[in-house]
């Protein structure tokens, strides 16, 4: 048997073996952690021992076997001849075994015997025991050590056929604490993690703690007395909060013991600095423990860690796996556990702890609010849930209270689910309710107001909106609340430097968490419909690396869709089709409720741009709310299906939908193209019905809000300055050119999105040849006779009524009767609008 880093140790016996051949008789003791290779090295002697034909008697003491009474070999010695007597594991020998065991060593100085014991001191009477064989004259100590890196290296390569990285070397002498078994325990589960993956063991990168690592673990723990045993179940318990006080305390034990338990643990290499080494290892004793025994054990280091001042977080995570509903939670227990699993980003530790606090409690007054609180904590993680517990609690309060106190919240579930009108409603009566309570005009009531009103616009006139202030602040009158903005730049269309300093502004300074982000949501919204792009992308990374570490799925899924939206008005269609995705794979449709509309229309638009047209008629299949139509998310949704019935020759159905929009927002007051530009988009389905008198005159619309728009502006900032009637004409000239190209081409959303885009028109060049709407479609001048034709023509481009008739060789009253007779023909109703006619 090949010994690694032990020859010196067999040297040590051999010479022994030689002195009592030559008839002095010795006593060798081998001492060491458990898993240091006693019994190993004892083995390997008594084989030499024999090899050289000396009898050897080997016997072992356990647990379950103490004594020494029968044991062959052990009475008077039959004859002269030397012989060695192996006794493995003295420690585990009762009081008369280690009597006999002591008066055979006393008198082994005089007989050729050698004895040869191996012990883990665990007692103070093991101590006594060992320092009374070490006063022998003829006895010797041999202390084991653990094995060196080289001998690690060298065992994983000869006995197991791995070669360890230096990485992996000093991982294998962390893991088995100098513990021979434990390390023969992980290179076997290494070995066979390779061989599962390749076949063949490789070179070592990482090492696994598996089963045979877990099984070793048990062989040593079963090692230890029953006494030892139950402390380190204790210490096991209580994990890195565990002291020698408290660990007695769980365990029902003295200090004393505890401190003998830690020794023994520390020496046999499963702990280092009395911790555990590895969580296996604690999980490991603690899985030995029968399940009533583990809870009580757990409940009373609950207790224990709770009157050290230990985190609330691990006294609830004992009783959670307790999960004895007889224990009542104290609620400044619960409050700080559900704060610190919230901080830790551990949703599912805090809902546990709030359901397990609201089965040991029966008052409904405490049910209520456990159950208002586990609500607020699934709000951000399962919605559909969030709303049943507060539906539960509003079963045993008034609901008018909850409102009081969770305003937004409880708005934000109302939006979702389409109740904006009852949600005003609600916001109302709360107010009313806390006129004389110290949440009296709580800035908290017009934030969820405001929210309501964002969502859904139509409500802007409804009695619940009348007392809304029009500049809301937020608490303490610092910054404009980010809602507002939303609000601002909806019923205005314009993107003024007050709204986006405050969408900025609160997105600077407003943490990001689940009372806050319908807010900054809407905040980020209000950015979008401005066209701050690049400050937008710049907060939507920021937020989107937030709520992915605070596990916050639905807060996530409404950042991917305002991100879906980016992307799309800045082209890039995969991208956008990459986070409407995400965003929709983030929650069911229940859960998305009317906010569904928007990452649906993004994957849509998106899919239809890349030509993925199967994929954006499935989005447009699923089942909508029908309240989606009566939220600002519609708007889009309504957008894209129109985009999609035109793509697939469905112009009327195209019309339609885009028609429809047009009026919701008009209706809305929010009829403005950073918006939705729905007149472009019905404009390109007029021309691809052949109706361009109707395309044109939506087009002449357009132009003329861009018109009010920059003069509103005075021109600073203005995407598309129209500030004449040759600007005027040469804008609807492009616009109408482009739509007509792109109804030929069937690309009607890319061609609208980069019309929408800002920045300068296309310059006109003089020398070019221009193609004018009435060159394309002479239909309005064909009505006219050549003379009327002529008038018509020459009052178009501004020309005087005595110019015209000094022009043509005519009267004045005959042009005015020529002019009279047009505009009757063409049914407009003077100069101005014959210009937007003949171009």
């Amino acid at each position: 048997m090949k010994l690694l880093e032990r020859d010196s140790n067999i040297t040590q016996l051999n010479f022994l073996l030689d002195r009592v051949a030559g008839g002095t008789g010795q006593v060798a003791v081998v001492t060491g952690p458990a898993g240091a290779g006693k019994t190993t090295l004892m083995s390997a002697f008594a084989e030499e021992a024999r090899a050289r034909g000396v009898p050897v008697v080997f016997t072992a003491l356990s647990p379950f076997r103490q004594g020494l009474h029968q044991e062959a070999g052990l009475g008077p010695d039959p004859g002269d001849e030397p012989r060695v007597l192996c006794v493995d594991d003295i420690h585990h020998a009762d009081p008369e075994a280690l009597s006999l065991i002591t008066r055979l060593a006393v008198e082994a100085g005089t007989r050729p015997l050698l004895m040869l014991l191996t012990m883990r001191p665990t007692r103070p009477t093991h101590e006594e025991v060992l320092a009374e064989l070490n006063g022998l004259a003829h006895s010797r100590l041999l202390r084991l050590h653990p094995l060196t890196p080289y001998a690690i290296r060298q065992l994983a390569e000869e006995s197991f056929g791995l070669s360890l990285s230096d990485a992996a070397l000093a991982e294998a002498g962390t893991l088995s604490g100098g513990n021979t078994g434990l390390l023969k325990a992980i290179l076997m589960d290494y070995q066979q993690s390779l061989e599962r993956l390749t076949g063949t063991p490789g070179p070592a990168a990482g090492l696994p703690v598996g089963p045979t690592y877990r099984s070793t673990v048990l062989d040593h723990y079963f090692r230890l007395d029953t006494e030892l045993r139950r402390a380190a179940q204790g210490i096991a318990i209580l994990g890195e909060f565990s002291t020698p006080r408290s660990a007695a305390q769980v365990a029902g034990t003295t200090v004393e013991v505890i401190d003998q338990t830690l020794q023994v643990l520390n020496s046999a290499g499963l702990m280092e600095n009395n911790r555990f080494r590895h969580r296996v290892i604690e999980e490991a004793v603690i899985s030995t423990i029968p399940s009533a025994q583990a809870s009580a054990l757990r409940i009373r280091a609950a207790s224990a860690l709770r009157g050290m001042g230990a985190p609330a977080l691990e006294v609830a995570r004992r009783l959670i796996a307790a999960d004895d509903e007889h224990v009542p939670w104290s609620d400044s227990l619960l409050h700080e556990t559900v704060i610190q699993a919230m901080a830790c980003n551990d949703r599912h530790l805090a809902v546990s702890a709030l359901q397990l606090a609201l089965r040991s409690t029966s008052e409904p007054g405490r049910r209520a609010a456990i159950l208002t609180k586990t609500a607020l904590v699934l709000t951000a993680y399962d919605p559909e849930l969030s709303c049943q517990y507060f539906h539960e609690a509003g079963a045993l309060v008034p609901m008018v209270d909850l409102w009081v106190h969770h305003p937004t919240a409880l708005a934000d579930q109302m939006i979702r689910r389409g109740h904006a009108d009852e949600a005003l409603e609600m916001l109302a009566a709360a107010r009313r309710r806390s006129a004389r309570g110290e949440r009296a005009e709580h800035p908290e009531f017009t934030t969820a107001q405001l929210l309501v009103l964002g969502e859904y616009p139509a409500l802007l006139g409804s009695a619940g909106a009348s007392d809304l202030p029009p500049e809301s602040e937020a608490s303490g009158g610092e910054l404009p609340d980010p809602a507002a903005a939303l609000l601002r730049v909806l019923t205005s269309g314009r993107a003024d430097p007050e709204t986006v300093a405050a969408a900025s502004d609160a997105l600077y300074s407003t943490p990001f968490n689940d009372d806050t982000a319908p807010s900054l949501c809407a905040a980020l919204a209000a950015l979008l419909y401005c066209g701050e792009r690049p400050l937008l992308r710049g907060f939507l990374d920021r937020l989107l690396t937030e709520a992915e570490w605070q596990r916050a799925p639905m807060l996530q899924a409404r950042l991917l869709s305002i991100r879906a939206a980016l992307a799309l008005a800045e082209g890039s269609h995969y991208a956008a089709r990459q986070a409407a995705e995400a965003a929709l794979a983030l929650g069911s449709p229940q859960a998305l409720g009317t906010r569904i509309g928007g990452p649906l229309a993004a994957l849509t638009l998106s899919t239809i741009a890349t030509g993925d047209l199967d994929r954006a008629r499935k989005c447009l299949d699923q089942p909508v709310p029908p309240k989606l139509f009566e939220s600002r998310h519609g708007l889009p949704y309504l957008y894209a299906r129109g985009h999609l019935s035109l793509v697939d020759g469905r112009s009327d159905a195209a019309l339609t939908d885009f028609l429809a929009s047009g009026r919701l927002m008009s209706a809305w007051g929010i009829d403005h193209e950073s918006i939705l530009p729905w007149r472009l988009a019905a404009a390109g389905a007029l021309l691809t019905r052949g109706r361009q008198e109707d395309a044109v005159q939506l087009i002449d619309q357009r132009l003329d809000r861009l018109l009010v728009r920059d003069q509103e502006t005075e021109g600073e900032g203005a995407s598309n300055v129209i500030d004449s009637v040759e600007q005027h004409n040469s804008a609807r000239e492009h616009v109408f050119a482009v739509l007509t190209e792109a109804a030929q081409e069937g690309q009607m959303f890319e061609a609208v999105r980069k019309l929408t885009m800002p920045g300068p028109l296309p310059p006109v060049e003089a020398s070019a040849a221009r193609y004018r709407i009435e060159d394309r479609f002479s239909h309005y001048l064909n009505k006219l006779t050549h003379s009327e034709r002529k008038v018509a023509m020459l009052a178009a481009t501004g020309s005087s009524n005595r110019k015209i008739a000094r022009s043509l060789s005519v009267t004045i009253s005959t042009v005015e009767q020529h002019l009279t007779r047009t505009y009757k023909k063409l049914g407009v109703t003077g100069r101005r609008e014959l210009r937007a006619k003949l171009g």
